[in-house]
């Protein structure tokens, strides 16, 4: 029978899980409170990609995984939104997008804490959307933000945003 210990570093997010009897732990992911050699496996969905050295989570994860563990992790790759990325670059060349890692850096990043890569896989998958105000609404809702140092500062003008919106299409 497995235990299962949600962990996030949103307070809001361990309050739903504990609203759903789910043990949770509000913690950084590179800085896990917890035990060495203690869980039998990691499971990671769609959170390396916002954390500043992902390296340092997976070091974590092997730290607190037993001798013969393993972790199972999701994240986003090169090549993520670029339609949407496309659209911004037709009005000015900011980057208003958040960059992600190509597929064979995530692994490398898992090799150099340690973990032995059993199976890889890249899977595209498309989320189709009428128009840019819905995905960027979608995005939004999940707490994507662009944390790019050279990114735009000011808002784009409507003449601006028609044209993104324009070339979206």
């Amino acid at each position: 029978s497995w235990s299962l210990l949600g962990i996030d570093m949103a307070q809001g997010m361990c309050h739903k899980a504990q609203a759903q009897r789910m043990p949770s732990l509000c913690a950084r992911a590179d800085a896990l409170p917890l035990p060495g050699g203690r869980f039998d496996g990691v499971f990671s969905s769609l959170k390396l990609q916002w954390c500043e050295q992902p390296v340092d989570v997976f070091k974590e994860a092997a730290r607190v995984i037993t001798t013969g563990g393993y972790m199972v992790c999701s994240t986003l790759a090169q090549g993520t939104l670029a339609e949407l990325g496309a659209a911004f670059a037709a009005v000015d060349d900011y980057p208003h997008l958040s960059s992600f890692p190509a597929a064979h850096e995530w692994l490398r990043q898992a090799e150099l804490a340690g973990f032995e890569l059993r199976q890889a896989r890249q899977v595209k998958m498309v989320e189709y959307y009428t128009d840019v105000i819905g995905l960027m609404r979608s995005l939004q809702a999940i707490g994507a933000t662009n944390k790019h140092q050279k990114r735009r500062k000011s808002l784009m003008t409507p003449k601006q945003f028609s044209r993104m919106e324009r070339s979206y299409e």
